[in-house]
């Protein structure tokens, strides 16, 4: 059994070299006294996750935490980090300086935005950096491959919320981002975004080994961990908590269920958006095209297909299938972009045999209609195999 990490697969899927030289050859970094874009994530991670444990260990309902109480919590968590953090990396310069400052206003938006989402709905938080894989609290995503070996997908997700019922438990997954994220079900198709749809996975399989009650998925999100301002245009005039709620709306996916959804905003009404989740309703309550939702079905088709794709592409990167071969697509993303490795790979499209592959941006639909349509060409190449 091969261990192998989301962000490998994903890497993959971007550029089949990148992944050979950052996992296979594996080249050090010159080592710099320098904060890097991983390094501000893990420490705005750390600082949120020791906001919420001290929540829980406090004993606080964060359906009734109140502004007050949330930036004592910010405080005591922020005295707590040591002033030589990092071997005093913030300490050195006065950028350094400037940084930590703003790192912790975006820490305690952040934390207050997080906080408000919580408080207007019923899922509470369950785990935090919750690990899956061999050495986790959840067992890893196990794919069986064409040639009988197998794979171990392992990963860490940021935070898991639960609503209980009787006799189900809701999940709604986590993950926070530093950068603008959106969820696509384009990204999704193509390999670059399987993040969630995997967690959610590991979660479903995962909570099945230990609970008797049946899990069930109510959406899976990003949230982006910002410091944003607010202006006349942006605000628009109205409530300013309100306009700084939209700027921190969770970007993702949602079940297609009235009753989910209005659990996970209680103050969503007819003719109106949500605030903090991507859902809208109608004059007649029923839901709007904006809501980003499928329906259990369809989100069933998204946890099949990513399991699918680990099958097709996990056995390709171990056969050494890794050309230099970088997507792009029309939305800007490229993944030459913020590669660390250009300077082995010597990619130059103005070379007749450097080329990108393109990745064609694809409607919703689009690309859920064509996750079905391998899936359902995969059955039958199965189906044919047996009969004969």
């Amino acid at each position: 059994m091969i261990p192998i990490s989301i962000s490998r697969m994903e890497t993959y899927a971007r550029c089949p070299f990148a992944q050979l030289v950052r996992y296979g050859l594996r080249p050090r970094e010159r080592k710099q006294f320098s904060l890097r874009a991983p390094d501000i994530g893990d420490y705005l991670h750390g600082l949120l996750e020791r906001y919420g444990r001290r929540v829980e260990k406090e004993k606080m309902s964060w359906q009734e935490l109140q502004q007050t109480e949330c930036e004592r919590i910010i405080e005591e968590v922020l005295a707590e980090v040591p002033e030589d953090y990092g071997g005093g990396i913030f300490e050195a310069t006065g950028a350094g300086r400037y940084l930590r400052r703003r790192l912790h206003r975006m820490f305690a938006l952040s934390a207050w935005m997080l906080t408000c989402q919580i408080g207007r709905g019923d899922y509470i938080p369950w785990s935090y950096e919750l690990d899956f894989g061999r050495f986790g609290e959840l067992p890893p995503v196990e794919v069986a491959l064409e040639d009988g070996s197998r794979v171990l997908l392992e990963g860490r997700i940021d935070r898991v919320d639960l609503r209980r019922e009787e006799d189900t438990v809701w999940l709604r997954i986590i993950d926070y981002k530093t950068g603008a994220k959106e969820f696509r079900l384009s990204d999704l198709y193509y390999g670059i975004g399987i993040q969630l749809a995997l967690y959610a996975v590991a979660m479903l399989k995962g909570w099945a080994k230990r609970d008797s009650r049946a899990a069930k998925l109510a959406g899976m999100f990003f949230f982006r961990l910002d410091d944003p301002w607010l202006d006349e245009k942006s605000g628009g005039g109205e409530n300013p908590e309100s306009a700084m709620l939209k700027k921190f709306r969770l970007k993702g996916l949602l079940l297609q269920d009235q009753a989910v959804i209005r659990k996970m905003d209680r103050e969503l009404t007819a003719s109106s958006t949500s605030d903090i989740i991507p859902a809208a309703l109608l004059k007649d309550e029923s839901l709007s095209a904006k809501t980003m939702a499928l329906p259990p079905e369809e989100m069933q088709v998204l946890f099949d297909y990513v399991q699918f794709w680990l099958r097709q592409n996990a056995g390709d990167m171990l056969a050494g299938a890794c050309p230099i071969l970088p997507a792009a697509d029309g939305r800007g993303m490229n993944a030459c972009s913020f590669c660390q490795y250009h300077a082995i790979c010597q990619f130059d499209p103005e070379l007749k045999d450097n080329q990108y592959r393109w990745l064609q941006e694809l409607p919703a639909d689009a690309a859920l209609g064509r996750m079905q349509q391998a899936l359902q060409r995969n059955r039958r190449a199965k189906t044919e195999e047996e009969e004969v």
